[in-house]
């Protein structure tokens, strides 16, 4: 740098060794600089006069301090920008995330089936809830995890709820309010049909009418049927379970049910209309009545149940189906 810096001293610099001047002078440190400049007036041969000498360096010096003091101001302002920035970077990230976790809080998930549709959800706690068809399931992930364990039910679900002694689970579904405390249970909840069915299978159960202020306990074993149109609650201990929970094991038992019957459920859980084609010459119309059933059918494979009862009966189930029935459960 000592012959470039000698170069432009006596006006013999090239462009080529200006740029490069340049470049070093940047790189430099301000006592590089110093060093450089200080080391080149001392092997210079024409500067021997002295108070020439010092004159020359003093106003030199005064020059490249001021330039150096400018290039450190403007990086200074240039961190200090950069710094500023940094910090409106930090408060609009703070600002989005701060946002995130009040729309996490404010906004519902929200599980929905369609007709023919089932869906299995499960919670934060490890809850698992397996929806049938119509059904709808809405709950606050942010309030669900930091305090009570709460959802808003319509339909019909299979709840298998987990044990949790400090934070209980409450089903709201209409006026009726259930807490739960790690249970297993079949929930039915239709408005339509102005009666909530709860069949507790273990656990604990229990449920408050908004309507009627009653509260009861239910025991494993025990049916509960709602009336939301009074609040009242009848309590029942089926011999049978039969479709209470058909819908979500698959399959249903029946015991000593007329043929009439287990063909009219079949209608309604398969929305067709089941009509006897073939009737052996012991049977007829008439005498269906006093034929009963005892055994197990699908409730997901409508071709193998008819086949069933014909085999047992000798008889032949003509199917058609029927687009305009609703079903209120599967």
């Amino acid at each position: 740098m000592n012959h470039l810096i000698k170069n432009f001293r006596n006006d013999k610099i090239s462009v080529g060794e200006l740029e490069k001047l340049k470049e070093e002078t940047n790189r430099s440190t301000r006592k590089d600089l110093e060093y450089s400049i200080h080391k080149d007036w001392m092997e210079d041969d024409d500067l021997t006069d002295t108070s020439i000498n010092n004159e020359i360096k003093s106003s030199i010096l005064e020059n490249i301090h001021s330039n150096i003091e400018m290039k450190r101001k403007f990086r200074l302002r240039v961190i200090s920008i950069c710094s500023a920035a940094c910090v409106c970077i930090m408060a609009v990230m703070g600002c989005i995330y701060y946002n995130f976790e009040n729309n996490i809080v404010d906004t519902p998930l929200n599980f929905t089936t369609a007709k023919n549709e089932n869906a299995t959800v499960v919670l934060p706690d490890s809850s698992i809830i397996k929806l049938n068809q119509n059904s709808d399931l809405t709950y606050m992930p942010a309030i669900f995890k930091k305090s009570n364990r709460e959802i808003e039910f319509q339909g019909e679900g299979y709840f298998k709820i987990a044990h949790d002694a400090n934070n209980p689970f409450t089903i709201k579904t209409g006026n009726l309010l259930i807490t739960v405390k790690g249970t297993e249970f079949n929930l039915s909840s239709i408005p339509q049909s102005h009666t909530s069915s709860l069949y507790l299978i273990e656990g604990n159960v229990e449920m408050y009418s908004g309507l009627s202020r009653k509260i009861i306990n239910v025991l494993p074993g025990q049916l509960i049927e709602y009336n939301t149109m009074t609040g009242e609650f009848n309590i029942s201990t089926p011999r049978a379970t039969n479709n209470i929970s058909s819908w979500y094991s698959g399959e249903i038992r029946f015991d000593n049910e007329s043929l009439p019957d287990v063909l009219t459920f079949l209608e309604r859980h398969y929305d067709v209309k089941l009509e006897i084609s073939y009737f052996p010459d012991n049977l007829n119309q008439n005498s269906l009545r006093n034929l009963y059933f005892n055994g197990t059918l699908p409730t997901k494979n409508l071709p193998l149940a008819i086949e069933a009862l014909e085999k047992v009966y000798n008889i032949k189930i003509k199917m058609a189906s029927v687009p305009n029935i609703r079903r209120e459960r599967q």
